[in-house]
């Protein structure tokens, strides 16, 4: 009876927080935020990776309807390295993702392409046991030179709780951008 009813205390705690994070996803862009809405590697916090290098390529394409529309494609390849490192209990995971731009207005009238800035950040992850894991992550955006980056960079906490089973897998993110070095916000 027990198993039951925490299986079922779990799915209730797990609907009822996908609802609230549902409700609050926003699409209005901050001017200290750089990321994307959606950006991440997929990889739920406190994946069991092996020690190496691990590569994952995210593709985001979006259009505006505007007169005339506009085109906007970010591809980023993200590059995962787990070392064999704990620190408080805690696996340490750095990551990079350059990111490839390419925007273009459908009438011909503009199209550029070309680095957009890089992604850089440390995470630390912790087993709670039971199938959840926590994490948060210390990264941000390096300012760049070019016709498509950014002057200034971004700092960017975020923090991350998963349910992981491999039938289920829940995860929530929760990130805030702030604006960092010359010509921002």
């Amino acid at each position: 009876m027990w198993h039951r009813t925490s299986r079922a205390v779990k799915r209730a705690v797990l609907t009822a927080s996908a609802i609230v994070a549902a409700s609050s996803v926003s699409t209005v862009a901050h001017a200290d935020s750089v990321t994307q809405p959606g950006f991440s590697t997929g990889i739920p916090n406190y994946a069991k990776l092996p020690e190496g290098l691990f590569h994952v390529v995210i593709p985001n394409i979006s259009e505006r309807s505007t007169n005339p529309d506009t085109v906007v494609k970010f591809f980023t390849p993200f590059f995962v390295y787990q070392p064999d490192l704990e620190i408080a209990k805690a696996r340490i995971t750095f990551l990079a993702a350059p990111v490839y731009l390419d925007v273009r207005v459908r009438n011909g009238a503009f199209h550029r392409s070309g680095i957009f800035n890089t992604y850089v950040g440390t995470q630390a992850t912790w087993d709670l046991g039971n199938n959840w894991g926590a994490g948060f992550r210390l990264g941000g955006w390096i300012g760049q030179k070019g016709s498509l980056a950014l002057p200034y960079g971004t700092i960017e906490p975020r923090a991350g709780v998963t349910y992981f089973t491999p039938k289920e897998h829940f995860s929530l993110n929760v990130l805030r951008g702030y604006g960092a070095g010359a010509g921002c916000c």
